[in-house]
């Protein structure tokens, strides 16, 4: 099992801001808009949300590495905060996010414990593992996605034409 729900999102991730979507959800996603303050009051500098998912990976789905911003430029600005959302995690499941240094080697695992919220600041090469065959659910993580603006101007939708896509799932 694998699926990706995509919560509010904007066209342009580099120029858009992607919270009065939040806003609009619907009542029973209320706990989205409630678990963005505490983000974004945790980060605790000038952000603007391009991006809110809700994921979910079983075993037999593996993560690919990948970055969430292709503009290598505007990496030091671009921030992800991972919300694990599991009721409960053991160390044998597995499904670790896992990131990696400038030369490809794993700096560091975390493992996907409930609550945990761990937040990914330049947007280093990083993977969501897949969870071990004895892991009783998928692995399941609320991701909000986005820019430090005291780092980050907006980019016209001009300049971003003709970059490549990447599909974004931590």
């Amino acid at each position: 099992m694998c699926w990706y729900y995509p919560l509010a999102m904007v066209d342009d991730k580099y120029a858009e801001d992607a919270e009065p979507v939040l806003a609009e959800l619907d009542d029973n996603l209320s706990v989205v808009r409630e678990v963005w303050q505490v983000v974004r009051d945790a980060v605790g500098m000038p952000v603007r949300l391009y991006e809110c998912e809700y994921t979910a990976n079983g075993y037999g789905n593996e993560g690919h590495p990948h970055r969430d911003a292709p503009r290598a430029e505007l990496r030091p600005a671009h921030i992800t905060a991972v919300v694990y959302c599991n009721p409960e995690w053991k160390t044998e499941w597995a499904g670790e996010t896992i990131l990696f240094d400038d030369t490809g080697d794993a700096q560091t695992a975390i493992l996907p414990r409930p609550g945990r919220i761990t937040f990914i600041y330049g947007d280093p090469l990083h993977v969501a593992r897949g969870v071990s065959r004895i892991c009783p659910w998928p692995r399941r993580v609320l991701v909000y996605k986005m820019w430090r603006t005291d780092l980050a101007p907006a980019v016209p939708r001009a300049a971003t034409s003709g970059l490549p896509s990447e599909t974004d799932h931590p």
